[in-house]
C-alpha cells in the first residue's frame, strides 16, 4: 500500500453474529476480498508497506481505538550475574589460559 485509502472506499460494519446478520453478509464480505486488484508487486509476500500509509493506519488506530499494541516489546532484563568466590574465579582463569595455550598448540 503506498498511501491511505480514499475515504468513500472505508465503509464500516460490525458483524456481531454470523448467524444473526445472515449468510448474505458474510458472503459479501468474501466476495469484496475476492475483487481486490493488485498493482505490480504490491501486496506480495516480501512487500511491505510505504511510510505514508503505515503512518495513516498508525493514526487511524489511535482514532479508532483499536486494541494494537503501538510500542514495540519491552526487552527482557539481563540476568544478574551471580557472584563467585576468588578461589572460583581464580580456576577459571587457569582454565582459560590452559585451553588458549592447547588451542596455539
Amino acid at each position: 500500500m503506498v498511501r491511505k485509502p480514499d475515504d468513500e472506499m472505508l465503509k464500516e460494519f460490525v458483524l456481531h453474529k454470523t448467524d444473526a446478520n445472515g449468510p448474505s453478509t458474510l458472503s459479501r464480505v468474501i466476495q469484496s476480498w475476492t475483487q481486490v486488484h493488485q498493482k505490480g508487486n504490491e501486496l506480495r509476500k516480501r512487500s511491505t508497506a510505504k511510510v505514508p500509509y503505515s503512518h495513516w493506519i498508525k493514526e487511524r488506530v489511535k482514532k479508532i481505538g483499536l486494541p494494537f499494541p503501538f510500542a514495540s516489546a519491552p526487552q527482557p532484563c539481563p540476568p544478574e550475574p551471580t557472584p563467585i568466590s576468588i578461589e572460583e574465579g581464580d580456576e577459571l582463569k587457569a582454565t582459560i589460559k590452559r585451553l588458549e595455550k592447547e588451542k596455539e598448540d
